[in-house]
C-alpha cells in the first residue's frame, strides 16, 4: 500500500522520494496522480501516548494510548504539503480527516474534544448507498441460476418465480458484489467482541454512529479503533484469509462458529455464489473480491470457526499491546 504522489519518474519506476524539493510557487498547483511509488510502508503498529491535556493525564497513567499503523519511511513535510495542495499541516489534517503518524502534531488537533480529553473519531456517515465499482461483470455474460422458488400452500406444489424480474429488482452483478463488500466491512466491525461480558466495552472504539457508516477507509486508517491488539505482519495477506472470508462455492459454513452465521454478507455471498453455474464464473466474481481485500492495511485474524480471535496461545511471533498486558486481545493481522 502507498500514497500516490506526482514527481516520479515513471518511465523507468526509479524515482527518488526524497531528491524531489517543490518551491514555494509549486504549492498552489493541483495534485496530479502519480505512478504509485511509496511514501508509507506498512510494518507494524506502533503504541502513542500523546500529551497531557486539560489536565487529565494520559497514556500509562490513564491506561490507554493510541495505536498506529507505523511507516518505515517518509517524505518531507513539505513535500507532502505539495502534494495536497495545502499550506501547513493542519491542511493535511484536513484532507485526511483523521490523525496520521507524522513526527509533529498540528498546533491545533481537528479531531481533539477537550470537554471529554480524549480523541474523536471522523464519522463516516453514509447517506446514499455506494457507488456501484465497475468490476465490468455486467458485461462477461455471467449466466445466474434463478433462485430456489418458494413452496405454495399446496403440497408439493412449487411456485416458479420471473427471472427476469427478479433479476431486475436485485440489480446487476457490479451491483451485488459492491453491496456485499461494504456488507463485508460492516459486520465485521459490528460483529466484534465484548471484553468479558455484554456490558464490557467493545475490543473495537467505534461509536454506534461508526460502525453503522464502516467504509474502507476504517481500514485504511493509520490509527486503530481497538483498546489493545496482539498483531502480526504477514506476507501473504491475502492468501492467509481471503478464503475464510469468501470461501469458495461449497464450501459450508461452521455454524457452530460466534459469528460468520451471523455475518449478513455471509448470507448474501453465499446465495450469489449457489447461483454461479460455472467454476469459471465464480472466480471471475471472486478475482474482483480479491482485488479489493488484498488493499487493505489490517484485518481480523479470521480462522474457520471464529471471525474475532481472542485469548489464542502466542507462537512467539505476535507483538502485543499495550505491552505486558495480561487480558485477552483482539488478533489482527497488517498488510505488508
Amino acid at each position: 500500500m502507498c500514497w500516490i504522489y506526482p514527481g516520479a519518474d515513471s518511465s523507468d519506476g526509479n524515482g527518488s522520494d526524497d531528491l524531489y524539493v517543490p518551491s514555494e510557487d509549486e504549492l498552489d498547483e493541483p495534485c496530479a496522480t502519480g505512478d504509485h511509488q511509496g511514501i508509507y510502508f506498512l510494518e507494524g503498529i506502533v503504541e502513542d501516548y500523546g500529551e497531557a491535556r486539560d489536565r487529565r493525564r494520559r497514556g500509562k497513567e490513564g491506561g490507554h494510548g493510541t495505536y498506529w499503523l507505523s511507516n518505515r519511511r517518509k517524505v518531507k513535510e513539505e513535500t507532502l504539503m505539495y502534494l495536497y495542495s495545502v499550506r501547513s499541516m493542519n491542511g493535511l489534517y484536513k484532507v485526511f480527516g483523521f490523525c496520521c503518524g507524522f513526527g509533529e502534531e498540528p498546533k491545533t488537533h481537528l479531531t481533539w474534544m477537550r470537554r471529554h480529553g480524549n480523541t474523536l473519531w471522523l464519522e463516516h456517515v453514509r447517506v446514499e448507498v455506494p457507488a456501484d465499482f465497475e468490476f465490468g461483470l455486467d458485461e462477461e455474460n455471467i449466466w445466474m441460476q434463478p433462485v430456489v422458488p418458494l413452496m405454495t400452500q399446496k403440497e408439493d406444489e412449487l411456485k416458479a418465480p420471473d427471472a427476469d424480474l427478479e433479476e431486475e429488482e436485485r440489480g446487476g452483478l457490479d451491483h451485488q458484489v459492491t453491496l456485499i463488500w461494504h456488507q463485508m466491512l460492516h459486520d465485521v466491525i459490528v460483529l466484534s467482541l465484548n471484553g468479558h461480558s455484554r456490558q464490557s466495552p467493545s475490543y473495537v472504539t467505534l461509536t454506534a454512529a461508526e460502525r453503522d457508516a464502516v467504509g474502507m477507509e476504517v481500514y485504511q486508517m493509520f490509527t486503530l479503533p481497538f483498546r489493545g491488539v496482539v498483531w502480526l505482519v504477514a506476507e501473504k495477506f491475502e492468501s492467509d484469509m481471503f478464503d475464510w472470508v469468501f470461501p469458495p462455492r461449497g464450501t459450508q459454513v461452521n455454524l457452530d462458529s460466534k459469528q460468520w452465521p451471523r455475518a449478513t454478507y455471509m448470507q448474501e455471498y453465499q446465495r450469489l455464489m449457489t447461483r454461479t453455474r460455472t467454476t469459471w464464473d465464480m472466480e471471475r466474481i471472486w478475482t474482483k473480491l480479491w482485488g479489493l481485500f488484498r488493499q487493505l492495511w489490517w484485518f481480523p485474524d479470521v480462522q474457520k470457526d471464529q471471525m474475532w480471535k481472542v485469548n489464542k496461545p502466542r507462537s512467539g511471533q505476535q507483538m502485543v499491546l499495550p505491552e505486558g498486558v495480561m487480558t485477552g486481545q483482539p488478533w489482527m493481522i497488517v498488510n505488508r
